[in-house]
């Protein structure tokens, strides 16, 4: 520890919890001053000048001399810390109690606001509900040898995370990587979404996209990372700022439900046409030993059908490859994801727009699928009979070579 004490704090839960501010940083005790660390998480080297607890937040408040204001959120870890004399660093992992999290309405204000020589921005906390944890660092390892660690150092190892409503009921999954020590995610208080119609097919260990925004109320997360578990709850809550009963969640939940259904169903569709494409792809790679004229004669309707695919491929999107801009909004996609931004922009009872885009959005999902269908009960129905009727050679007609 180098330069002159300028402030000093005692937490207002665990007396051993001290924070001391210097001329050259932030440095903090658990036990009551006999030992002393530096904090240097985001926080820069400066003259520390003065601090304050916030009693409701819990966060810490400092004013530092020439470089403004600085907070750092939450300090209940390391009340958790100075509270257990330190006993749980020892933990393998552990997931500490988590402030509420609120559902803010912001936007953008318009232009620069007090414009002077520049234009200064400080930073906001994070979106979403913020969730601390502590991965206790293994001994160190050869990282030529230890194929646990990425280039980083990191762990390859991700971080699982569930979320359970008040009645039990899985509304979100999704995975993070972390590095040792104390960390910190955020979950962005959404619920699980759906995939859009997508020719880019999703990896098996993939997590699903955000989706609609949870209602209030208290939610567990489960963590499960390596072989640990554990697990805390989150209360999340309206914005104060605002009279709940002007936005009606209920409703805006389930016109996100309604749509969801519907992209469901228009993504299998779409998943039905790429499979019949990879079948017949399948089909032709393994009659390469079948005799010419079975071969040619499979392989023109799978062209055929190939092309009727392409077709109905369009129905959803363009065409694979274009060059340059291309605005063609008039197919399924674009259809679905214009339900999609309306339904962002409101805040309560589907307006008139909205559901005169949603059935404009069942019509359109329901005839598209109505044309795969038949797709499959006629053409690929004939071209799967006339394939199976086919007696595959695996094996190329062998003739001995002698000299």
């Amino acid at each position: 520890m180098q330069g002159h004490a300028l402030s000093i704090v005692q937490d207002l839960v665990e007396p051993n919890l001290l924070w001391l501010g210097t001329d050259y940083g932030l440095y903090f005790t658990i036990d009551g001053g006999k030992n002393w660390n530096k904090w240097m998480n985001g926080y820069p080297s400066v003259s520390t000048a003065d601090m304050k607890i916030h009693p409701r937040e819990h966060d810490l408040i400092i004013g530092t001399f020439g470089r403004a204001a600085w907070i750092l959120d939450d300090i209940r870890p390391f009340r958790e810390m100075a509270r257990s004399k330190g006993e749980v660093l020892n933990q393998a992992f552990k997931v500490f109690e988590a402030p509420d999290a609120y559902l803010a309405y912001n936007r953008s204000y318009d232009g620069m606001h007090f414009p002077a020589d520049a234009e200064y921005e400080g930073q906001n906390r994070q979106r979403g509900a913020m969730i601390t944890l502590w991965s206790k660092p293994t001994p160190k390892k050869d990282e030529a040898t230890d194929k646990s660690k990425d280039s980083k150092g990191k762990s390859d190892d991700k971080l699982k995370v569930q979320v359970m409503d008040e009645s039990g009921k899985l509304v979100r999954s999704f995975s993070t990587k972390i590095d040792t020590g104390i960390t910190r995610i955020y979950w962005n208080m959404s619920k699980d979404g759906v995939r859009f119609p997508s020719r880019q097919e999703a990896k098996p260990d993939d997590d699903l996209p955000s989706g609609a925004t949870v209602l209030p109320g208290k939610y567990k997360l489960v963590f499960t990372y390596n072989n640990y578990k554990d697990s805390t709850t989150i209360n999340v809550r309206f914005d104060p700022r605002l009279n709940e009963k002007d936005y009606d969640l209920k409703a805006i939940a389930a016109n996100y439900d309604a749509y969801y259904e519907v992209v469901k169903k228009a993504t299998q569709g779409f998943e039905n046409i790429q499979q019949a494409k990879k079948t017949i792809q399948l089909v032709d790679n393994s009659l390469v030993n079948a005799p010419d004229s079975t071969k040619q004669a499979i392989s023109k309707l799978g062209k055929t059908l190939k092309d009727s695919l392409e077709v109905l491929e369009k129905l959803y999107m363009q065409p694979d490859g274009l060059k340059g801009i291309q605005r063609e909004t008039d197919n399924l996609n674009g259809t679905l994801f214009a339900v999609s931004n309306y339904l962002r922009s409101t805040d309560g009872k589907p307006t008139q727009a909205i559901t005169l885009l949603m059935d404009k959005a069942k019509r359109e999902t329901t005839d598209v699928l109505a044309k795969i269908n038949q797709f499959y009960e006629t053409d690929f129905a004939k071209y799967q009979k006339q394939v199976e009727a086919v007696q595959v050679q695996l094996f190329k007609a062998f003739s001995p070579v002698r000299l």
